[in-house]
């Protein structure tokens, strides 16, 4: 953003100025700022699906993980509970991710974030019942939002930028 404040007021001295090579300058700088803009953006959109795949293919792994490691390895448990508690899912796939784990062994009974945060317990029965997404949906679901977002700033970025290149070029026909 401080980029293209200075790119901004880097136009407006230029276009004050009577020398043209100046505005040339800047028109060519807004050309090459747009081209690393629309490439990324494009890059962005590939990446997402590629994102998405990566996130397929690791589906099993993770949920083998969560039931080796929840309850067992402090670490992965705090990470995991904090996961569950920013993105309000329940593990990987689902709550059949913790059956077998050491948590459920020990405590007969799944996170409360499998639950809903009414309820006092959380067994297989009341988790099973309940509609909380595994944490592989809610991420996708998330960037997926936030790519809506993303990309309708630089649409919006994008046209501000083209307006300043119309406008230097028509200051240097002038």
């Amino acid at each position: 953003m401080g980029f293209l404040n200075f790119l901004s007021f880097l136009g407006v001295c230029k276009s004050s100025s009577p020398n043209k090579r100046k505005l040339l300058i800047f028109f060519i700088i807004m050309l090459i700022l747009l081209i690393m803009e629309v490439a990324a953006a494009v890059y962005i959109l590939l990446y997402k699906t590629k994102v998405e795949k990566l996130l397929q293919d690791i589906r099993e792994n993770v949920g083998n993980l969560i039931t080796v490691n929840y309850g067992k390895n402090d670490i992965f448990t705090t990470a995991w509970n904090q996961m569950m508690a920013l993105v309000k899912c329940c593990g990987y796939n689902g709550y059949k991710d913790f059956s077998g784990s050491p948590y459920v062994t020990k405590n007969s009974q799944y996170p409360k974030f499998c639950c809903s945060p009414a309820l006092e317990r959380c067994d297989k029965e009341t988790a099973a019942s309940q509609i909380v997404h595994g944490c592989l949906d809610a991420v996708v679901n998330l960037v997926k939002d936030n790519t809506a977002s993303v990309v309708g700033v630089a649409i919006c970025v994008i046209v501000i930028e083209v307006a300043a290149m119309v406008v230097s070029m028509i200051l240097y026909k002038k």
